[in-house]
């Protein structure tokens, strides 16, 4: 029993070390970075793990993986640090790949570099950007990407697979904001289809309060 009780304390011991010189070699740690662009909007997700009270932030941005430029930066702190990040990035680059890393450290300037993650900045057809609110009293806010000028046909379907309301917008090339009217329809479950001039198709599920 001893033996077992020495082993234990020299374990705890030389995993708490360890622990101490990790968390003062890598102040901050990324468990997660991810990105993904539509029509020249991109958006970066990462999660971390902060050993430090305050840590800095530094999102760079390349067209070639070798020369990186800061577009943003910030300090969090360690709370902040147990929720994800997000960033939104509208500015375009010329080039058909960018490029994107995040410089985490401490506020004295000790930086690492995360990955490096690649994405294109090419689009094909339309894309939902967002729709808000979802949970629709009256009305909600729908953007969307398009590479080119044309119409999207926009159908309301209900539960039971009906469609009960049809929209036509003529999208613009880039970024398009539209509002969809639901001052004339019954509470309840729906889906909102979208079919585009290529007839490429989208759905995204709303309710109606």
């Amino acid at each position: 029993m001893k033996k077992a009780y020495v082993f234990f304390v020299l374990f705890f011991l030389v995993y708490s070390g360890q622990a101490q010189t990790d968390s003062i070699r890598y102040p901050v740690s990324l468990s997660l970075f991810e990105a993904g662009s539509l029509n020249n909007i991109t958006k970066l997700k990462w999660k971390t793990e902060c050993y430090i009270s305050y840590a800095n932030f530094q999102i760079q941005k390349s067209s070639d993986a070798l020369t990186f430029t800061t577009i943003n930066s910030f300090i969090a702190d360690r709370l902040r640090c147990l929720q994800p990040f997000e960033f939104i990035d509208s500015v375009s680059l010329n080039s058909p790949v960018i490029y994107y890393r995040i410089n985490a450290g401490d506020i004295d300037g000790h930086f690492f570099h995360s990955k490096i993650v690649r994405v294109s900045n090419k689009q094909t057809d339309f894309e939902i950007v967002s729709v808000y609110p979802t949970f629709i009293k009256s009305k909600t806010s729908m953007v969307l990407s398009s590479p080119y000028d044309g119409n999207i046909k926009m159908n309301l379907i209900n539960s039971g697979g009906i469609v009960v309301k049809h929209y036509y917008y003529n999208a613009k090339k880039g970024v398009s904001n539209f509002t969809l009217d639901f001052g004339d329809v019954s509470k309840g479950s729906y889906w909102i289809k979208l079919t585009g001039v290529k007839g490429k198709q989208q759905s995204i599920a709303v309710i109606k309060q």
